[in-house]
């Protein structure tokens, strides 16, 4: 269902919102929500645009459809989208380690090898006096955090035996995201003093994320204002917008046949496998880059080259 209301509100909310603050950052991925708000910024509010950063996170590993994309984004709306660039994912895997799974798993598994965990049973006091320092890797080992919890190993079906059966020949961590997006965009913010970070997640995409806010706007511990415009927004309201607006994605969705654009490649993605055969099929250098850096985690997870 169209919320027509719901595209209102935005637009105004945005007004007051750009109009509050000094110093924007707008985070822009090349995805089909970042299009959108790009786009609102740029149609509604170009009064507002002297005070905006535009802002894109270069990975390392992305998709050449994402970078032609960007530069369509510059010459349609006249403006500057900056790039920063952090650690690439490349030399940040081989530092710290494969994702896998998920950042939560990644991140306990990171915490037991660090340890010299052998991935055994016991209980968490016992398995904590041999391995001091990793009570909450253990505990979520151990499935004590309830019986719903999403913090248990339960969660990920199969990978506590896979992980006792099946010994890691490889080191496991999160920190790529960390190195090559969070503080390269986090050390930007700061030197431009931004006070208020525009993103465009949308709780109906779920995930994680879907819990991670309760509303589109907040106040983050550091005192930098987070604004969603598109928070509470349906896919048909988004869709009925784009082509009431005539917004042109990324070939990565209207070629491609992507439905959305993360981090290439990234094992946490829970259509991997099929995204891998997109790369292959439309980008064949980028999937030997990408099997060349996550590849351990991909034939972990059963993933054939």
């Amino acid at each position: 269902m169209i919320d027509y209301a719901r595209i209102n509100n935005t637009l105004g909310k945005m007004r007051f919102y750009l109009s509050s603050h000094e110093h924007v950052c707008v985070s822009v991925s090349g995805g089909g929500d970042s299009d959108l708000i790009v786009h609102m910024i740029c149609t509604h509010f170009r009064d507002q645009l002297p005070k905006i950063h535009f802002v894109f996170a270069d990975t390392g590993i992305e998709y050449q459809a994402t970078k032609e994309h960007l530069a369509y984004i510059e010459q349609r709306y006249g403006i500057q989208i900056v790039r920063v660039k952090g650690t690439p994912i490349p030399a940040a895997v081989r530092k710290y380690g494969v994702p896998l799974k998920s950042k939560q798993v990644s991140d306990y598994i990171q915490r037991l090898q660090k340890h010299g965990f052998q991935f055994e049973d016991g209980t968490v006091d016992a398995l904590c006096e041999k391995y001091p320092g990793t009570r909450a890797a253990l505990r979520w080992w151990c499935n004590d955090w309830g019986d719903k919890s999403r913090f248990n190993i339960s969660w990920n079906k199969g990978l506590k035996e896979k992980l006792t059966g099946e010994k890691l020949s490889f080191r496991v961590s999160a920190m790529c995201c960390t190195c090559s997006k969070k503080r390269p965009l986090a050390d930007y913010q700061k030197r431009v003093n931004c006070d208020l970070l525009i993103t465009g997640e949308r709780k109906s995409e779920g995930g994680a994320r879907s819990g991670r806010h309760s509303n589109c706007f907040e106040t983050k511990s550091n005192g930098l204002d987070h604004y969603m415009p598109l928070w509470f927004w349906n896919d048909e309201t988004k869709q009925y917008y784009v082509e009431a607006e005539k917004i042109v994605h990324s070939d990565c969705y209207t070629v491609y046949g992507l439905k959305r654009t993360g981090c290439v490649g990234c094992p946490f993605g829970r259509n991997i496998a099929d995204e891998l055969r997109v790369i292959s099929e439309h980008e064949p250098k980028l999937y030997k880059l990408v099997w060349s850096v996550f590849g351990k985690a991909y034939e972990y997870q059963g993933i054939e080259k």
